[in-house]
């Protein structure tokens, strides 16, 4: 799949038999095309452009003499300096030119169940997003977060209004290294009734103060910091409160929805008494907006020895007990959409 009028090489052939992932290639192609549709595209002759190219290096020599007598340097040093400026332009065009095409190539190839719609929206990407978007991603070039914004791409073309500006700006100054850090959190990172949330391993939810992170896990108290400095976490003493008999679940006493369900890299499970206690208290941390909207592109992988580990601490020695609605889970990353059709049917209407 090729467009002539697309400034980024894009050759993709799409011979999927999956109809969301060939309506994804044709729109992140429409996507960034858009923007550049009214360029103007140089057809004159070639005697032409010949005669600019002419006085373009006439230009130049008249620079270098400029050069020469403002700083007082050779003439040839300052012509020198210029034809330089002139290669490191063209290098650096390329370069960004590179990255560019890899974070498209890379987009296309996306599969769209990680995505945040359910079917690709044929609502048109902001153009001033596409823009911003192409500004920043020119200038990356590390391999893992070229993948990051790959996702970004076809997460805002399969639904516009996804990742908002203040997002691309934050993903431009993270660092590979608090990348991989939020990474290997995520890990241990579940869904309370489609909320991102981390449930503490303490069987004591007022124990906050003792936290120390989990360096058998490759997370110090110091990265829990820092995850919290950059923005991605609130890191602060959090109880989730589940209150059976009312059938209400609070945030430090703020109302959420009622049914308690845990969703951890799409294995579902529910949270119910063994006798008549009252409600459950779980320490957690909360992400923020920035942090839940990352979550699913962010590449992390399930950690089951985290998972026995919690659900043994939510039975609270046998007070409450936990059924799973897995079936045939088979697949170690996130999954956006999951199993939301079979939890959907024990929450309220």
């Amino acid at each position: 799949m090729n467009n002539d009028n697309f400034p980024i090489k894009c050759d993709v052939k799409v011979n999927v038999d999956s109809a969301d992932a060939r309506k994804l290639t044709e729109k992140i192609i429409d996507t960034l095309s858009r923007p550049f549709k009214w360029f103007f595209v140089d057809r004159r002759p070639l005697t032409a452009q010949a005669k600019d190219e002419t006085r373009a290096l006439e230009l130049k020599i008249e620079m270098a003499k400029n050069l020469s007598t403002l700083h007082n340097i050779d003439e040839r040093d300052a012509m020198a300096l210029c034809l330089r400026s002139n290669d490191y332009q063209f290098l650096k065009g390329i370069k960004e030119q590179q990255n560019i095409e890899t974070i498209v190539q890379d987009a296309t190839q996306i599969t769209p169940k990680i995505l945040p719609a359910t079917k690709i929206n044929d609502e048109p990407v902001d153009e001033d997003w596409t823009m911003d978007f192409l500004s920043k991603a020119k200038n990356i070039g590390n391999k893992e977060m070229q993948s990051l914004w790959s996702k970004i791409l076809a997460g805002e073309v399969s639904k516009p209004g996804s990742y908002s500006k203040r997002v691309l700006d934050f993903v431009y100054t993270l660092s590979p290294k608090e990348a991989d850090l939020f990474t290997r959190f995520c890990g241990l990172v579940c869904k309370i009734n489609f909320k991102y949330i981390h449930l503490r391993l303490s069987d004591n939810a007022k124990g906050f103060s003792r936290f120390h992170g989990y360096p058998e896990y490759n997370i110090t108290y110091d990265d829990i910091l820092e995850l919290d400095a950059i923005g991605l976490i609130n890191f602060k003493e959090t109880v989730l409160e589940h209150k059976f008999d009312s059938g209400k679940i609070t945030y430090d006493l703020k109302p959420a929805i009622n049914t308690l369900c845990i969703d951890y890299f799409d294995e579902i499970y529910i949270v119910k008494p063994s006798e008549n206690f009252a409600n459950i208290s779980l320490s957690i941390i909360l992400l923020t907006n920035l942090g839940n909207s990352l979550v699913p592109i962010c590449g992390s992988e399930k950690n089951d020895n985290y998972k026995e580990r919690l659900l043994e601490i939510i039975k609270q020695n046998g007070r409450y007990q936990i059924s799973s609605l897995n079936t045939n889970v088979t697949t170690p990353n996130r999954d956006s959409r999951g199993n939301k059709a079979r939890l959907e049917r024990f929450l309220p209407k």
